[in-house]
């Protein structure tokens, strides 16, 4: 992992990926589209209910924000469903990544 980036292997693909404001932001949008009005707390409980539209939308544009010449369908063709346990720990993973870390954990770690 480099700095927020992850690796992602979906069908034998892999990508780079990281959930950061832009990503955040396009999976809004992508909501708000479908006059679906998402906000950071909702798509975090999006996930933990294993909605996977928006866990979905969290690895495409996690992906794209890497990957800006993939087109969404590219990677939807590699989202299989017999991967469906890895595809939300991945995004699990981005999740974690993306929160600000607790001051005290940093001290630790730096120690």
């Amino acid at each position: 992992m480099n700095g927020n980036k992850m690796e992602i292997k979906m069908n034998g693909v892999v990508y780079e990926a990281k959930l950061d404001m832009g990503a955040l932001a396009e999976i809004q949008d992508f909501f708000r589209k479908k006059n679906d009005f998402l906000k950071l707390p909702e798509i975090i409980r999006g996930y933990s209910e294993e909605n996977f539209m928006i866990i979905n939308e969290i690895i495409i544009q996690s992906i794209q924000r890497c990957h800006k010449q993939l087109k969404r369908d590219e990677i939807l063709d590699n989202m299989l469903l017999k991967d469906i346990g890895k595809i939300k720990a991945y995004a699990g993973e981005l999740i974690i990544n993306s929160l600000p870390k607790d001051d005290k954990k940093k001290k630790r770690n730096r120690e």
